[in-house]
């Protein structure tokens, strides 16, 4: 619609701009050190949660909003339930 500004890059009107789940999920910038690891602790709940910092937006593998994949919670919650019960 119009020239713009993404983390300081210009980008001109008529851009094609895409959003790639698996670059954001291994961010180690949102996720930390360990952002290539499984670790269910990430989306664990409360103030606490070992997520790098990051929030519920940048975890794209289900998607958000409307579109968003409607059996997200139950797939999280049984990965931990596995991890719980295993470890």
């Amino acid at each position: 619609m119009k020239d713009t500004q993404l983390c300081g890059v210009k980008i001109p009107r008529g851009t094609t701009v895409r959003a790639h789940p698996w670059a954001i999920n291994k961010s180690k910038h949102l996720w930390g050190e360990d952002a290539k690891e499984f670790n269910p602790e990430r989306w664990m709940v409360g103030e606490k949660k070992a997520n790098g910092g990051a929030d519920n937006l940048a975890f794209l593998t289900f998607s958000h909003g409307p579109h968003g994949c409607i059996g997200k919670g139950k797939s999280l919650e049984e990965e931990r339930s596995e991890v719980l019960y295993v470890g």
